[in-house]
Parts: C-alpha cells; structure tokens; sequence
C-alpha cells in the first residue's frame, strides 16, 4: 500500500495481532456477563418472546445463545478493549479499521472512537452484501438505538471497492463525503494477470476444464452439488480449489463418501491445494462458485461463471443486490443445461459475458490497478 515513493517515507503500524494472554484469559473466565443472561432468562419477558403460536421455541437456540455468551461476546468485547488500548498507546493521525465483519466491525470501529484525535478510516477488504457489516443497519440507526443508547459506531471515511457499495453506504444513511471510492486495492496485482488472460481462448478444450471454488462455509453442500451434476460426464474434468481453511483430505472425504452412497464412482475430478485461485483462473474454461467474490473476479479473467443457488445459505456474493444476469442453478440438472450451453453455444456465452461485465465494473471500478494510489492518498488526507 505505501510501497509507491512518495509514500514510502511516511511512517506506519501494521498491527496483526495485539494484547495479552492474562488479559484473554481474564476476559473468558469473568463470568459476570455469564450471569446476567442466566437471570435475564428467568423472566416471563424473556420466555414469552420466544413463544410462536402457543410453542416455546427458546430450547431449539438455547445452545447457540449459550455459545454466543461464553465465546463470541468476550472475544467482541476483546476486539473493543484492544483496539482502543491500541490507539491510546501509539496515538495515531489516522486509523485504519478493518469493518467488514457485521460485529467485529464494529467492535472495533466502538474501540477505536473511544480515543479523541484519531481520523478513523474503516476500509473495505472483501466482498460485498447488506449483511456485512459496512452495508448493513437503517439511517436512523446512525443517531440511536432503538433503545435510546448511542447510535451505530461510525468511521470518519469509508473507502470502498466500487459504485456498488458507494450505494449501499449511501442508502444506510453515510453522506456521499465521507465515502471514497479508491477500488480494490489489493486487487491492483491481480488486474494486469486478467488482462493477459482474457485474451486466452475458452471453452474450446475437450474436456473443458471447470473450476470449482466453494465458499469456506458450504465445501460439503457445493461438491455434493456438482458431483451429482457431473460425476462422470465426458465433456468437462472438474477442479475442485477449496478455499484456503479447508484441507484437500476434506474434500476427499465428501467425494468418497458421496461415491459410496450413490454408487457412482468419481473419475473426472481433480483436487488442487497448490497456487492462488488466480493462477487457475488463467486456466479454467468455466468457473462453478457460490457467494464469494471469486465469481466476479473470474469475469475479468474472461472466464464465464456460474453461481450456484443454495437452498440453505445465504447469498452473500455482490449478485445479490444486484439484478441477476448470472446463471444460478438451483438443481444438478439445471446446473448441467447451464454449463452445456456456455460450452456449446458460442454466440450465447459471448452475450452472457457482455452481462457480466457490468457488474465486474460496479463492483470493482476500473481495474486500473491504481487503488493503492487511491487508497494511500485518501489515508493521508491527499
């Protein structure tokens, strides 16, 4: 980021990691807040609002409530602590907070605005959708909670990706001054390779080679998914990317585990651990994902992509807020047609990607490659 001359000189702090074992520890067996639940959950106002149609519905999250209150809230209490001792400590002319999570976001945006004289600057570094935390939340939540306590934490800049979460930001309520569209900073590397790349011919290879980049949340449900499309099938080789938490001996086990209880042995698949999703992307004729950002990513690349529709998670890929001109099969065999007609009908998969192109530019901008530059400036005020 401050690699570029003009900026290399001006000094900075990465903080990664910070605090103290003691003070963890101290924080996870203080059982104070612990306590208030247990007695917040004795009252008729508790129990009642759990009540639907005469059921009791409490037992069927009381595990997840439980968990919630011994393991995410320190840590979110934590992230709070820590980021506040952190701008005390170095007092800093700007800090850079990392807000893309719907509550550690703020967490750390609530620390930080504890310490008078920082300009905070909450950076955009994922994908996007209303339920992350940058792009959720109504404007009047801005002022106060329902509750009458303090409104949302705020940032004094946004810097974002693209137009697409300018208007995000915009409809929660943010004045259109305080966000900065820099593009993707990280990205900048990544732009020059997809140039390259989508002069490469596509979807002319016997097998065609499809990519398969599952979420970290939805490994199991996406193979099982395009096994059922694919296991098999002559006209593609499946390479299955998983996401960087999960091992390739994960995947092994659902494809075995699949082949066993189908009774259809796997024979087109590779699973690949070595290199960046990007140096795949060079080589894929298809790409095949869920609610990452991966599949606007592939659009550059000139690769076409298919989002796969679940049935149980989410979609939280930038096509969600969007009008849809991704295919998104919600079955094996509607996934099968899809990727039949990109790999047979050139006339349609050159429209499809013109489609698609329109929401790489509003997601991403540019793709200049100059969103350090953008983002540096905007760091120092420039």
């Amino acid at each position: 980021m401050l690699r570029q001359p003009q900026w290399r000189d001006i000094p900075h702090i990465v903080l990664e990691a910070y605090g103290s074992v003691r003070r963890v520890a101290a924080m996870y067996l203080s059982m104070l807040d612990a306590l208030r639940f247990w007695r917040m959950t004795r009252t008729h106002a508790y129990r009642s609002a759990w009540e639907w149609h005469g059921l009791q519905l409490e037992p069927l999250f009381r595990h997840m409530l439980w968990e919630s209150v011994l393991v995410r809230w320190p840590f979110l209490l934590l992230q709070e602590e820590l980021a506040e001792a952190a701008l005390r400590r170095l007092r800093p002319d700007t800090a850079v907070v990392y807000s893309f999570e719907y509550l550690g976001g703020r967490a750390l945006l609530s620390g930080a605005r504890r310490v008078p004289g920082a300009r905070i600057v909450a950076m955009q570094h994922g994908p996007v959708a209303p339920m992350k935390w940058l792009y959720t939340g109504r404007p009047k939540e801005l002022a106060s909670t329902a509750f009458g306590s303090p409104g949302l934490p705020q940032a004094d800049i946004y810097t974002v990706d693209g137009s697409l979460s300018r208007r995000m930001l915009i409809a929660r309520g943010l004045s259109p001054e305080q966000i900065v569209v820099t593009e993707a900073a990280r990205m900048d590397p990544v732009w020059a390779r997809a140039r390259t790349a989508r002069e490469r011919a596509r979807c002319e290879a016997h097998p065609a080679r499809v990519l398969i980049a599952p979420g970290l949340y939805d490994t199991r449900f996406v193979t099982q998914f395009v096994l059922e499309a694919f296991s098999g099938d002559p006209r593609v080789h499946l390479i299955f990317k998983p996401h960087p938490k999960i091992s390739p001996e994960q995947v092994r086990v659902v494809l075995e585990t699949w082949s066993r209880k189908t009774g259809r042995p796997v024979t087109n698949v590779e699973i690949v651990r070595q290199g960046e999703i990007y140096e795949w992307l060079e080589q894929a004729d298809l790409l095949v994902s869920t609610y990452s950002s991966t599949a606007i990513e592939a659009i550059a690349f000139g690769v076409p992509a298919v989002l796969l529709g679940s049935h149980r998670q989410l979609d939280l890929s930038p096509f969600f807020v969007v009008d849809k001109p991704v295919l998104s099969p919600g079955e094996p065999q509607s996934l099968r047609d899809s990727v039949g007609r990109l790999l047979e009908d050139a006339a349609f998969r050159r429209e499809y990607m013109q489609r698609l192109e329109t929401v790489l530019h509003d997601v991403f901008g540019t793709l200049d490659g100059c969103g350090s530059e953008r983002l540096a400036r905007s760091l120092v005020g420039a």
